[in-house]
């Protein structure tokens, strides 16, 4: 039986980052069950410091130096305006630690920054690694060069799922960095990719490369086939006066979109908050595991949202979703994972960037979108788009079954 790890975010405190490895992970092991297929248990320390919550980790230790000034100042902030974020916090990592055990995890875990190391051990133990989905091959954040790339020639079969290098600029990124990752991504038999703007960037670091597009995992997922329910996630919303009888409108974002949300609908309907809260919701559900979260957006009449696979799951649900992409295109190349999305789909009626204010005019191009999606769900229209981008999973599927074939 041939051992197949697949490397991802997967323990770091973001719903997408869990969801996106569960799909995937759930989807290979039913279309390759003559594999084991796994999870690599690998965490670099940045991530690993967001799991112990305490001032000084919340304040200083789970981001980058290059960041830490900006992030710190934020979280000062949000700790004096918020004083009972950092107990949030900590009921958020208990929940997605509940879940962790949901994943086909690696008996070996790998929580260090040096790459290589880790990516000697996972030559000797694997047949194929798969790196993907999500931005992992995005380096603002994390060190380069790291064990995303597959950097070494004795890993034996090397695949992409839907990877993305989302923000990198090719004209910002050293001659030496490229010279590596072009050495780094030239031994993969299949190279999967996420979204547009890492179509160009490899498309120009590779030319002769041939790119293919897969759609986010998540949009494999069958999510009547979770093993959570919503009960516990009722009762608490009715302990709290929230009628599951009348229209919820979900947050996800911030005080600057559940403003929004009050000048369109004022009072009318409860709000609840979901991830992140907002001084604008009535209730704010900061205890979901990630696989309750996957399937909440099924309480909600419309969505409103500022992230990726929080667009993704609502729609899942076949909630419409109202997306407020909080990053702008910088040309037609480089246009953010949201846009890129909606793209496909064919769905930019529910598509708006997020801005610092909001004019009359803004308002009331939302507000011609929203209420009628409250009125008048076009659920039909919103799963065939989910069902035409999930096709581009097949060509990975035949990829990869060409290489568990061989001998």
């Amino acid at each position: 039986m041939k051992r197949v790890g697949i490397l991802t975010f997967h323990k770091s405190i973001n719903y997408g980052a869990f969801m996106q490895c569960y799909s995937l992970s759930q989807r290979m092991q039913r279309d390759f069950p003559d594999c084991r297929i796994e999870v690599i248990d690998y965490v670099p320390l940045r991530t690993l410091a967001a799991h112990d919550v305490n001032l000084v980790s919340y304040l200083f230790g789970s981001h980058s130096k290059r960041l830490s000034l900006r992030m710190t100042a934020a979280r000062v902030r949000s700790l004096l305006l918020s004083p009972g974020t950092l107990a949030e916090q900590k009921t958020l990592v208990k929940a997605f630690q509940a879940d962790w055990p949901a994943l086909p995890l690696s008996e070996r875990a790998y929580y260090t920054d040096d790459y290589e190391a880790v990516l000697a051990d996972l030559a000797e133990r694997y047949d194929a690694v798969v790196v993907g989905s999500d931005c992992v091959w995005e380096f603002l954040v994390d060190r380069f060069p790291n064990v995303f790339f597959l950097g070494t020639d004795a890993i034996h079969a090397k695949f992409s799922y839907a990877a993305s290098s989302d923000r990198m600029y090719l004209p910002h990124i050293p001659q030496d960095r490229q010279s590596y990752i072009r050495q780094a991504l030239k031994p993969f038999r299949y190279l999967g990719i996420r979204d547009v703007s890492t179509e160009h960037f490899l498309g120009k670091l590779l030319p002769s490369a041939v790119l293919s597009h897969n759609c986010d995992p998540t949009l494999l997922l069958d999510l009547n086939a979770l093993p959570s329910d919503l009960e516990r996630v009722k009762k608490q919303l009715a302990e709290h006066g929230i009628d599951g009888t009348r229209p919820i409108i979900g947050i996800m974002g911030d005080d600057n979109i559940g403003a929004l949300i009050r000048r369109i609908f004022g009072r009318e309907y409860p709000v609840v908050a979901v991830y992140s809260n907002t001084k604008y919701a009535d209730y704010f559900l900061n205890d979901l595991r990630p696989l309750e979260w996957a399937r909440v957006f099924s309480l909600f009449s419309v969505t409103f949202t500022r992230y990726f696979h929080g667009t993704i799951l609502s729609l899942k649900n076949g909630t419409p979703t109202v997306t407020l992409d909080p990053w702008k295109m910088e040309d037609a190349e480089h246009i953010t994972k949201i846009k890129d999305l909606y793209n496909r789909l064919d769905l930019n009626e529910h598509y708006f960037l997020r801005k610092t204010s909001y004019s009359e005019e803004d308002v009331q191009a939302v507000s011609a979108a929203a209420p009628p999606f409250l009125a008048e769900p076009d659920r039909e229209k919103i799963a065939a788009a989910l069902e035409r981008e999930a096709g581009s999973y097949e060509s990975f599927r035949e990829a990869f079954g060409a290489w568990v074939q061989e001998a």
